[in-house]
């Protein structure tokens, strides 16, 4: 019986297809921001891995040309996409005008019936080649033959740069070339299946052209239209076929399927531990992954359970390389870290909004129950906190039927009571109006089983888009989920206490009761939530920065965190003195004032003259001022 392998290309995280005889591989891994763990890469021996943003899937085919042994030295070498294969059930299948049968997603019934390993092998072994199903070029868009199908679509410069490679180094093929330009169908997709023999042949012949292609033509600044060499590679693997057909080889064309729901994420592939999973997730960026690991440090220090503490980070350009050494440095088998591209996710819409120092990534959150469809409940955490409990404190801390669990916003409570334009956004568009009860969105406890049965994710993106909202997501959730909070004990998300909150003394502010429960928190903090626009990691003289640091100081990135805080206060001495020119002129503004105006009106100028010297002080300590 013949050895038969067949090589599936991945570049993104979808549902793994795995047999004796099909193999996952991911495409331009030595360019990924992750490494998909369960399957081969491109990127090992002698490969082009780098080149993939260019090249497309055909880096696994060169990988597979150049690492032969490490699958097997098969008989028979073929290659398919994650959402396209060829069906071997010879079906009498009605494909649509691209020559492609649609699937609704990989259930057990297509993989059986469609990609069996018996039925594949019985199939294979008839034929020296399988190729899809030829295409007429009318059928995709009017055009009359394949020249014209592809001038219409790319750059037929480069088309024509190829095709004079090709004549240059193999004067047989011409006869080829112009049967290709000049025909009315074509070979699409870069998948076949082949004999050993032909497949060599096939890669001695077409990876010189494509190389020497790769230096003269240049790179595009459009994405799609940079996968030129990707889109030639199929051309040439056309002219190819027609070559083979001539020399009258055994050849079998095949319909191919595409998947159209393949994300990974919508299925759930829990690991089966026996001990309690405490899921607990994180959305973040690149440049936050060093503050990020303090965070993760301090939840793994105060673990005091046998429970399993399972991660899962949320970022859309997170590097290979910090993605290594976040699992090097904190992952163990009690401590599981898992990343998830939300690129796509986070795609999905466009969000205004006005607050620099938050990025689109903090609205990940809204696709929690969807990225891990696992879990019926987990913790929600911002980066920028402090863990000084164990977590599974948190987790079995019961819900009561509610959506989410969150800590009352006592900052905001002052806030409110000191600024009459934040007490009416308040009021009227976020609709607290009545009793204060606006949440703070740091850290949270979700039901995620019940987010998903009310379709909460679109519901919560067509509301972020609705308008532009403060404080972003915070303010969506607190709309959202107004009558359905459980309230849960500030010690886990206090606000500290920086020197915005006091210098605009919003402490003073706040109501007797969250004031009472705001400083008990102060006391025994479980989570501290350095929320706002000034962070420990610059302001080392913050309140409680000293907690931080003790964490930073285990940290991988320690040396980063400090060259970065250096950057920070040499950018921050600039704009500290058109801080202290602006103080100083609304503080002498106010004071002049105060002396004019009366009543309510002059008790706000008071007010405001005492807020502008506190942050003349700030400032001017900031700057090394010496206060008199």
């Amino acid at each position: 019986m013949q050895n038969i392998k067949l090589l599936v290309s991945y570049k993104d995280k979808h549902k793994i297809i795995r047999s004796d005889i099909i193999i996952p591989i991911q495409t331009g891994r030595a360019i990924a921001g992750e490494t998909f763990e369960e399957m081969i890469g491109d990127d090992t021996g002698e490969n082009i891995s780098v080149l993939n943003n260019r090249f497309c899937e055909t880096t696994a085919i060169y990988w597979a040309w150049k690492n032969y042994e490490e699958i097997g030295n098969p008989d028979y070498i073929g290659f398919m996409h994650y959402r396209r294969h060829f069906l071997f059930d010879r079906a009498d299948y009605k494909p649509d005008f691209m020559g492609l049968v649609k699937y609704n997603d990989l259930s057990e019934d297509y993989l059986k019936n469609n990609l069996n390993d018996e039925e594949i092998k019985k199939l294979v072994e008839q034929y020296d080649v399988i190729i899809p199903n030829r295409i007429e070029n009318k059928s995709v868009n009017g055009s009359k033959n394949n020249y014209e199908l592809y001038k219409n679509s790319h750059n037929v410069d480069d088309l024509d740069k190829a095709l004079s490679l090709l004549i240059n180094k193999h004067p047989d093929y011409r006869i080829y070339v112009e049967e290709y330009k000049n025909s009315s169908y074509a070979y699409f997709l870069d998948m076949f299946i082949m004999k050993k023999d032909i497949f060599f042949e096939y890669c001695n012949w077409i990876f010189p052209i494509l190389l020497e292609l790769r230096l003269v033509i240049s790179p595009s600044k459009d994405k799609y239209q940079n996968r030129a060499i990707g889109f030639i590679s199929e051309r040439l693997t056309d002219i190819f076929f027609r070559k083979l057909y001539a020399e009258k080889y055994n050849i079998k064309e095949l319909p191919v399927s595409f998947i159209e729901n393949v994300e990974e994420n919508k299925i759930c592939k829990n690991i089966e531990y026996d001990k309690k999973i405490i899921p607990i997730v994180l959305a973040t960026s690149n440049d936050y992954i060093p503050y990020l690991q303090v965070c993760l440090q301090s939840i793994k220090d105060n673990i005091k359970t046998e429970n399993i503490y399972e991660i899962h980070i949320l970022g859309r350009n997170i590097t290979l390389q910090n993605k290594e050494i976040l699992r090097n440095s904190l992952s163990d088998e009690k401590f599981i870290i898992k990343f998830h591209n939300t690129e796509k996710l986070l795609s999905k819409f466009s969000v205004p909004h006005k607050l620099e120092h938050i990025s689109i990534d903090t609205y990940a959150r809204f696709f929690i129950p969807e990225i891990i469809g696992c879990y019926d409940k987990c913790i929600y955490l911002d980066a920028d906190v402090i863990v000084k409990e164990d977590l599974a404190n948190l987790y079995d801390i019961s819900l009561n039927g509610k959506t989410i669990g969150a800590s009352i916003c006592a900052v905001m409570s002052g806030w409110v009571n000191l600024d009459s334009n934040m007490k009416n956004y308040i009021d009227n568009e976020v609709g607290y109006n009545a009793e204060f009860k606006y949440f703070q969105a740091g850290v949270l406890l979700l039901n995620l089983e019940k987010m998903r049965a009310n379709k909460d994710e679109e519901n919560l993106i067509k509301l972020a888009c609705s308008k532009k909202w403060i404080f972003v997501d915070q303010d969506v959730l607190n709309v959202y989920y107004k009558d359905d909070v459980k309230y849960i004990e500030m010690n886990w998300n206090y606000e500290y206490e920086n020197s915005d909150i006091r210098t605009f003394q919003y402490r003073e502010m706040m109501p007797l009761n969250i004031l009472q429960k705001y400083i008990e928190a102060k006391k025994h903090p479980y989570i501290i939530h350095y929320q706002g626009n000034i962070k420990p990691w610059y302001n080392p003289e913050e309140e409680y920065a000293e907690i931080w640091w003790y964490y930073a100081k285990k940290s991988p990135f320690y040396e980063l965190i400090i060259s970065n805080m250096i950057d920070y206060k040499n950018q921050s001495q600039t704009k500290n003195i058109k801080l202290y020119k602006k103080y100083k002129f609304r503080f002498l503004k106010y004071k002049v004032l105060r002396n004019i105006l009366w009543g309510n009106a002059r008790k706000k100028c008071i007010i405001k003259k005492n807020i502008y010297k506190e942050k003349l002080v700030a400032v001017k300590k900031l700057m090394g001022i010496n206060n008199k």
